[in-house]
Formats: C-alpha cells, sequence, structure tokens
C-alpha cells in the first residue's frame, strides 16, 4: 500500500506545468489579457468564469485570515487560499498567461492601504497540467511566495481536507466564500472591501441540470443563502470553507465559474479540493492529515 501511494504521489507531481520562475516575474509591466469566458449557452444563460459575490457582508480584519487578494500582470484581480506560510492556492484560469503575481494577505481592502497587510511577490506559479480553458477541468493551481510569511491574528493558513475526508462530498453543509468580486450584475468594478456570503453545498446531480457536462466529480457545488450569492468577476480563485466538529475552517473549494449576471437560485461551481489532495501535497510539500 505504501508503495503505491508513493507511485500516486510521483504521478501527479508530474502532472504540473510551472508557469514563471521568479526572476521572470520581477518588474512586468504588460497587461493581462482578459481571460476568455466560456461561450456555451447551456439552456440557462451563457457560462461564465470568476464568480462575484452578491448581497455578501463586509469582512473584519482577521476574521478570514487566509484570504489573498491576488493581482496578475498589475491589472486582473482573484482570489485565493494561503495554506501554508509560502503556498496560496487558486484556480489556474487565474494563473494561465500570466507573467507577475502579487499577493496581499490580512487585508480587507482592496484599494486602500492598511496596517497588519502584507504584499508578497510570487516566484512560482503553477498550473494543473490537465488544465483546460474552455471547460475548466482541472481549474486548480498553486503560487509560492518569494518570502515565507509570519502567522498573526490577520494572517493564517487555512487547514485543508485530511485524507479521510477524500470521499466526502460536503452536500448539504453551511459553507462560507469571500472575495473582492463585483456587487451587482451591472457593475464592472472589483469590490472595493472583502466580502462573504453563507452558501449551501449542493449535490453534483443538481449543479449538472444548470451546467451540463462541465460538472464534472472534481467540481463542488454551491447555492446562496438569504439573498447571497458568488456568480461574476474578481472572486474567482475565492476559497469555500466548512467548519468541522472542532469548529475550524477546513478549504473544500476554489471558486471557479458560475451562471452569466447570476440568475437568483442558480448555483456556482468550484474546484473541488479533496480530489487534488496529491496535487496539492506533491506540488507545494504541505502535510496532509490522516484524519
Amino acid at each position: 500500500m505504501k508503495v503505491l501511494v508513493v507511485l500516486s504521489v510521483f504521478l501527479v507531481a508530474s502532472q504540473a506545468k510551472v508557469v514563471q520562475s521568479w526572476a521572470s516575474l520581477q518588474h512586468v509591466n504588460s497587461n493581462l489579457a482578459s481571460i476568455s469566458a466560456i461561450s456555451h449557452d447551456n439552456g440557462e444563460g451563457v457560462v461564465a468564469p470568476a464568480p462575484r459575490i452578491v448581497g455578501g457582508a463586509a469582512v473584519a480584519q482577521g476574521q478570514i485570515p487566509w484570504q489573498a487578494l491576488l493581482v496578475m500582470d498589475g491589472s486582473s484581480v482573484c482570489s485565493g487560499a494561503l495554506v501554508s506560510s509560502d503556498w496560496v492556492l487558486t484556480t489556474a484560469h487565474c494563473l494561465d498567461g500570466s507573467r507577475s503575481f502579487a499577493v496581499t494577505l490580512g487585508a480587507t481592502s482592496r484599494t486602500a492601504g492598511q496596517a497588519n497587510a502584507v504584499t508578497e511577490y510570487a516566484k512560482e506559479a503553477i498550473v494543473h497540467a490537465s488544465f483546460n480553458a474552455k471547460t475548466y477541468a482541472n481549474d486548480i493551481g498553486a503560487l509560492r511566495l518569494q518570502t515565507l510569511v509570519d502567522f498573526t491574528d490577520y494572517i493564517d493558513a487555512v487547514q485543508l481536507p485530511s485524507l479521510s475526508q477524500a470521499s466526502t462530498t460536503f452536500e448539504g453543509a453551511t459553507a462560507l466564500v469571500s472575495g473582492y468580486g463585483r456587487t451587482s450584475s451591472s457593475s464592472q468594478a472589483a469590490s472595493d472591501v472583502l466580502l462573504q456570503a453563507e452558501v449551501q453545498v449542493i449535490s453534483n446531480a443538481v449543479c449538472t441540470q444548470t451546467f451540463n457536462t462541465y460538472i464534472q466529480s472534481s467540481n463542488i457545488c454551491s447555492v446562496g443563502l438569504n439573498g447571497q450569492t458568488p456568480c461574476d468577476h474578481g472572486d474567482s480563485g475565492g476559497p469555500l470553507v466548512v467548519a468541522d466538529d472542532d469548529s475550524q475552517y477546513v478549504l473544500v473549494g476554489l471558486m471557479s465559474f458560475g451562471a452569466h449576471n447570476c440568475p437568483a437560485g442558480l448555483p456556482t461551481a468550484y474546484v473541488r479540493v479533496t480530489s487534488y489532495l496529491s496535487w496539492i501535497s506533491a506540488n507545494t510539500g504541505v502535510a496532509l492529515g490522516p484524519r
């Protein structure tokens, strides 16, 4: 059994591509081209990447200490989740094609400087080798920070699922999602402040009714609660977390795509983190708990 596990980790490690080295990430002034949307009509509207949070509540500093604000090539905005002192998980479509990555931790404002917040550049960006930019399959990536960050009351890593949770669906669980995306369909700008929303995890079978073949076993889906919902532009890579039995938050998803203009009641799709535990461990070295 141990040999099989080692072989599995080795194979997963080979399924990643390093986007850039640290030397090529510095002092890049080129603008990032717009991330292309999925243009297939599924009967409910056009599926689009980069969900936003509509009706979300503002977050206080220290409330979501694992939240990362990512700025690619000095312009485009995504979110991510700090999982160790030097690794941030996000979606592949946030990283693919970009050359520089500024990562701000400990902040709740996108536009104003804040005490207790730090900004680091990434020295390595990894995109899953099987990421498909048309279908958003394997939409996971990782950034390695140039400097190890100190954990504080405002900056801390979120807990990854344990190996024993690899087959857990989390269906029916109440979850929390956070990000800096647009706050309404009419807005074209990312939110100035970090927002959070309560959502409920739904089954992939229900999610497939909206997104058809875009939904795979490596996705996890949610619907908004109390009028709050993620939908479009700026929240991509945003962490979806659930509380475990010890009231510790566990990272179960990374926001991947949603329905265009976020019609009420339609779901949002995320990367299912439990589907990529071996990939995460092999490429970041972050240890996984047995239970």
